[in-house]
């Protein structure tokens, strides 16, 4: 894959720096996309999409790609998956040419040899005795075995403190993945699909209930694996076993799982099993969570499990075909409960109810006033849906409500808003947000969409830190460049009242090595590097940073 042309060659270089330095962790590669973050001086998260070897989408969080550059940071990110791809590739020529070399020793072997081999092989691995038992003969499945192995593995990657740590966490995650790949496929494949099932959900159980470090979401991606094997059984099962492993799946849903795991046993259990006998079970199962929801005392968690189960028994009435006066029914018993109402605004619009709707989203946005996300959502809705029904004086006054209350400074909305004026009417209408807005809102990106660089100079030089200025320095830099050494002055000089470490004072005289793009920065920076040299001459490692300056 070519990209390398993408980059100029000084950010490359810098790429290929962080690269060499093992600056770019947390890397997650897919077969269209890559993500990771790069850690210098701060942390920034990079993902990369590709189409058939081309890439498609780049993002960096960073400042210099905020401002629409490809940055070093995609650059390192890129070139660990270059290393990525060459390493697959020569692991894959390395299996090819060995398996041709294994072919040819294997044909020279005779049977006692390769049968004796296999016996002295098989008997000091339980682990490749049990894959060969089904192998030669679908019945020889000890599940019990099974699980002392897995039981075995399990207590090999736990410390005295019985935890797995980070970096014991992926190669725990590898070796329970093992036992899906390598022996449940091959019982699936012999068509033991109730053993496959029991040695999975054990599986499932058994990590689920380890103590780790899943900051690298290896448990997530092994549940949603497990997941998929199990949709795979049961789309193979007959009646008896798809019986049992629903009545699994139902024991199994009472809390002995940890939540965010429990939730792939919910969503299989609502996905499978659509006959109609087990369709009025869930019916029944469902209503009964949500009365036990119901009552517990009243927190944000009961109120999202009560929606939850709510929603889901909604679901199944429809499947069922309940009328939509039955639907609706249910909904206003459960009207207090906003994601109840958002459905019931989903059904109202999908009929194309538009009335109904307005009335139902303009009663939520006075239930929901204390919940600024829910807020937000609502008003949206409801200015489209007023754009919808051209009733444009709504419309507008609706865009007002969100650009100065209910999602203030979006940038969407704002120039939604702008496009209903024309360009004189627009200058004082502009005015009448800036005082509206609150203090909390982003001001800063509507003064660059305005080519207000006088007040956008101001919102930076009175925001503490230099974050505002690496990221407006691009655009201020011609008319103020004066303002911004000034500013970039006085805040090294508070940081360097603090006794730091190597990597900070690395940090400052990178910000130095900034200062001097800017006109007059190389004077500006000499006398900082002056003054410095007199005051903290004591700090050993920050004299020697600055000789490198």
């Amino acid at each position: 894959m070519e990209w390398e042309h993408l980059f100029r060659e000084i950010i490359l270089e810098r790429g290929y720096e962080y690269y060499l330095e093992g600056a770019v962790v947390n890397e997650h590669i897919s077969k269209n996309s890559i993500s990771a973050t790069v850690s210098g001086n701060d942390d920034y998260d990079v993902e990369i999409i590709f189409n058939n070897d081309k890439i498609i989408g780049m993002y960096c969080s960073c400042p210099y790609a905020a401002d629409g550059h490809n940055c070093k940071h995609m650059a390192a990110v890129l070139y660990t998956y270059q290393e990525h791809i060459e390493y697959e590739s020569s692991i894959n020529n390395h299996i090819s040419n060995n398996s041709s070399t294994l072919d040819e020793i294997i044909k020279k072997a005779s049977d006692k040899q390769v049968r004796d081999f296999l016996f002295n092989v098989l008997k000091d691995d339980d682990k490749l005795l049990s894959r060969f038992k089904i192998l030669v003969d679908k019945s020889q499945i000890d599940i019990k075995q099974y699980k002392k192995q897995i039981n075995k593995t399990i207590k090999s990657f736990l410390g005295r403190d019985y935890f797995i740590s980070y970096h014991q966490a992926g190669n725990f995650i590898m070796a329970m993945e093992e036992y899906l790949y390598e022996d449940i496929y091959m019982m699936i494949d012999a068509g033991n699909y109730l053993d496959a099932f029991e040695l999975t959900s054990y599986l499932f159980l058994s990590v689920s209930n380890v103590e780790m470090d899943d900051s690298d979401g290896g448990l997530g991606m092994f549940a949603s694996e497990c997941y998929q094997v199990w949709n795979k059984i049961l789309d193979q099962a007959n009646e008896q076993i798809e019986a049992k492993i629903y009545q699994w799946f139902i024991n199994h849903l009472d809390g002995s799982v940890i939540d965010y795991m429990e939730e792939y046993l919910e969503e299989i259990l609502m996905e499978q099993f659509k006959s109609e006998k087990y369709l009025k079970d869930k019916l029944l199962y469902t209503e009964n969570k949500v009365i036990l929801e119901k009552q517990k005392p009243e927190s944000w968690t009961t109120n999202y499990n009560v929606e939850k189960w709510a929603l889901n028994h909604i679901k199944i009435m429809e499947e069922l075909k309940f009328s939509f006066d039955d639907i609706d029914k249910y909904c206003k018993e459960n009207w207090k409960y906003s994601r109840i109402r958002e459905y019931y605004i989903s059904t109202c619009i999908n009929k194309k109810q538009y009335n109904q709707a307005i009335k139902v989203l303009k009663e939520s946005l006075k239930l929901d006033a204390d919940k600024l996300g829910l807020v937000k959502e609502h008003s949206l809705k409801l200015k489209e849906l007023y754009k919808l029904t051209k009733n444009n004086e709504a419309y507008k006054q609706q865009l007002w409500q969100l650009v100065t209350k209910d999602n203030p400074g979006d940038l969407n909305n704002f120039n939604e808003l702008k496009s209903l004026y024309s360009k004189e009417e627009w200058q004082n209408v502009r005015e009448k947000i800036f005082v509206a807005l609150p203090k909390y809102s982003y001001i800063d990106h509507l003064y660059k969409e305005e080519k207000l660089y006088d007040r956008l100079l101001d919102y930076v030089l009175k925001s503490p830190g230099l974050n505002y200025v690496f990221k407006y320095e691009n655009i201020l830099k011609d008319d103020y460049s004066q303002e911004l050494l000034q500013k970039y002055t006085d805040e090294l000089n508070k940081m360097v009242t603090y006794t730091a470490n190597r990597k900070k004072y690395k940090e400052w005289v990178m910000i130095l090595r900034k200062m001097t793009k800017l006109k007059d920065g190389d004077k500006a920076v000499q006398d900082i590097v002056k003054n410095w040299k007199i005051m903290y001459s004591k700090r050993k490692a920050m004299m020697e940073e600055l000789e490198r300056l």
